[in-house]
């Protein structure tokens, strides 16, 4: 539907602007000579997928964009009956890209004399952020449809605005200016400044943008399962997000699966599961911090994992008994197992017993993170690769998969429409993921063969060329004369 609902309109113009303006997106204009029609729409483009997908949804709705630089934006505001226009031109006071820590990005435009705050990221990233005066009845609204959009495997984004006063912008710019120019952690100091005036925010909307998996990932994931190559999943989508493409890749069977926040709602009754029971062991404490939740037979999910940080003696304790008995779990359960962990935890894992939890995680058929940041996706490579003996082959399309693809034995780029950066650090690049298997499982073991032949025929052909030698040496006498012609 084209039509928008007339209550909070406001609110709905606030949304619709923030998803036109807070975005790198950039124009082509086709027909610059008809930019003064209403009905005129112009091409956008961009690194981001699914910034330019908000683009069109704003314009679609008649909030759009029509012209940008490096100082200003102009909005084109259409009427429900495309019959009437208003361009309203936003002076650029600053722009915060996203990154990977903040997860988050937003922009800072002056309307006359108004000065708002545009956001938009993760829901987790924001939510901490906003007003107590927030409505709520629109915060549970948009809490219930974030969930159900998850769990359809749709990337959502929160949407949230905020107006400063001129005082405010002034005051806040200065130490904005003082983080970009430092010299010593200038990345960390801007992430503070932008956490400083991203505070206060109202709830503008949510966004789902629909990621469907390209045509044979399931069947490629199940040949080289085939093969004897184990499959992690890390992205930094949500854990309900993470399942659903999950399930869809095949990487894990969830017959009836049901999530609400961070608990399940259909656990197992196995063995196994109930053997994860601190409330009749020594360390009754212990399930204050870690349980295990079974989806059915052939998940866990590590939900909760260590959300006290107590101190390090105590997180390096509660982390060797966590890891310690989900090995045990894992052991005792007949059916393949994947494992479920969110960057928090992930974060405490790696810092504290990581080689512990990489031969648990090895036992599961699959293993899955959600919600990591680029940092420790290059993190969890590194390790993998000190703690296994084991070649690491790391897969991407996005700037945030690059730390990963070059920390990795085999770096593997899919060509997608994120901008170029993985494909440049990548050792090979493919068009589509299903290209992996032919790569792996016929181009590289030709090559492996081929390596091998290469190697055997260098000591043969060196064995063969020095025994020559060192045999006419015996019966000249050692005189040093050449056996074979220079040109051999």
């Amino acid at each position: 539907s084209s039509e928008l609902p007339t209550e909070n309109s406001t609110i709905v113009q606030h949304f619709l602007t923030a998803l036109a303006v807070c975005n790198t997106s950039f124009m082509v204009h086709e027909h610059q000579e008809l930019m003064h029609r209403i009905d005129y729409q112009p091409k956008y483009e961009g690194d981001n997928a699914d910034d330019l997908v908000l683009c069109q949804t704003a314009s679609s709705f008649g909030v759009r964009m029509i012209s940008r630089s490096a100082q200003n934006i102009l909005v084109r505001y259409i009427n429900s009956t495309n019959t009437e226009k208003e361009d309203v031109e936003y002076e650029i006071l600053c722009l915060l890209p996203f990154d990977s820590t903040r997860k988050r990005m937003s922009i800072i435009v002056r309307r006359n004399d108004q000065i708002f705050l545009f956001i938009k990221g993760a829901e987790t990233s924001i939510w901490p952020h906003l007003s107590s005066f927030n409505d709520v009845n629109m915060k549970a609204t948009i809490e219930q449809n974030s969930l159900s959009f998850a769990e359809q495997g749709y990337r959502s984004l929160l949407v949230a605005y905020r107006q400063l006063t001129l005082t405010e912008f002034n005051s806040w710019f200065q130490q904005y200016e003082q983080a970009a120019n430092s010299l010593a952690n200038r990345d960390d100091a801007i992430s503070d400044a932008a956490t400083a005036i991203e505070v206060e925010l109202m709830l503008a909307g949510l966004t789902a943008v629909e990621d469907k998996l390209q045509d044979g990932v399931p069947k490629a994931i199940a040949t080289l399962r085939c093969a004897g190559i184990k499959i992690w999943l890390l992205t930094g989508d949500k854990q309900a997000t993470a399942l659903s493409t999950a399930q869809a890749a095949s990487l894990v069977n969830i017959p009836q699966m049901s999530t609400s926040g961070n608990s399940s709602l259909s656990k197992n009754n196995s063995p196994a599961a109930n053997s994860w029971n601190f409330g009749a062991s020594a360390q009754a404490q212990l399930n204050q911090y870690t349980h295990m939740i079974y989806y059915s037979s052939q998940l866990i999910e590590m939900d909760q994992l260590l959300r006290t940080r107590g101190g390090t003696v105590c997180d390096e304790l509660r982390t060797g008994e966590t890891i310690s008995r989900m090995s045990e779990v894992i052991a005792a359960q007949n059916l393949p197992v994947s494992l479920v962990v969110t960057g928090e935890d992930l974060g405490v894992i790696l810092r504290y017993k990581p080689k512990e939890f990489m031969n648990a995680a090895c036992q599961c058929q699959s293993v899955l993170f959600c919600r990591v940041s680029a940092k420790q996706k290059r993190e969890l490579v590194s390790v993998a690769k000190s703690v296994f003996k084991y070649r690491i082959l790391a897969i991407g399309d996005g700037a945030n998969d690059v730390g990963m693809i070059r920390e990795s034995h085999c770096g593997i780029a899919v060509y997608g429409r994120e901008g170029s950066q993985a494909v440049a650090a990548g050792d090979f690049a493919v068009d589509r993921f299903e290209c992996l298997t032919r790569l792996l499982l016929v181009h590289g073991a030709w090559c492996f063969t081929r390596t091998c032949e290469l190697i055997l025929y260098t000591f043969m052909h060196n064995c063969a060329y020095v025994f020559v030698i060192f045999y006419h040496q015996l019966f000249n006498g050692f005189s040093g004369a050449v056996s074979l012609h220079s040109l051999c």
